[in-house]
């Protein structure tokens, strides 16, 4: 993917493993996002303020989402959830400019895949104080169920 700035996502091999990189297309520089632990990142998605959305592994191999930007660096999408949920994010395939991604996840009760709409929402840590409108300090994601429905065929 490409924003307007210029700026590209993907993937970079190494003897290490597979790492998500961000390209420079005008300055011509390569930066790799590394990953949580593991040997393998891809990024996916970047938007126009320079956010990636990609997946990585674990130390212990596991698969998860990541979100990435120059500030703070690569973080794991779970570790951001704020609605207690029973789903792991296991890949983030797009990022719009509203911060809103377009995710996978897996039910840690049924083993089940299902889409998933990741929305930003304020953390409000000091409730004297509300976040700033379009702030993009402290986030967390809520997630939107967006799996497809299933309908069974009568019985004849």
């Amino acid at each position: 993917a490409v924003n307007e700035s210029g700026i590209a996502v993907g993937i970079t091999s190494f003897q290490t493993g597979s790492r998500a990189t961000l390209f420079n297309t005008v300055g011509g520089t390569a930066t790799n996002l590394g990953t949580l632990g593991g040997t393998f990142s891809l990024a996916r998605d970047i938007n126009e303020s320079g956010v990636v959305v990609g997946e990585t592994t674990t130390a212990i191999g596991q698969g998860r989402g990541f979100i990435w930007s120059e500030s703070g660096g690569m973080v794991d999408l779970n570790s951001l959830l704020v609605t207690l949920t029973e789903w792991t994010v296991t890949e983030a395939w797009a990022i719009n400019d509203s911060g809103q991604i377009a995710a996978n996840g897996r039910s840690t009760l049924t083993g089940q895949s299902r889409a998933l709409l990741l929305t930003p929402v304020p953390v409000v840590t000091d409730p004297t104080e509300l976040p700033e409108p379009n702030a993009l300090g402290l986030i967390g994601l809520a997630i939107v169920m967006s799996g497809v429905v299933t309908r069974r065929s009568p019985m004849r």
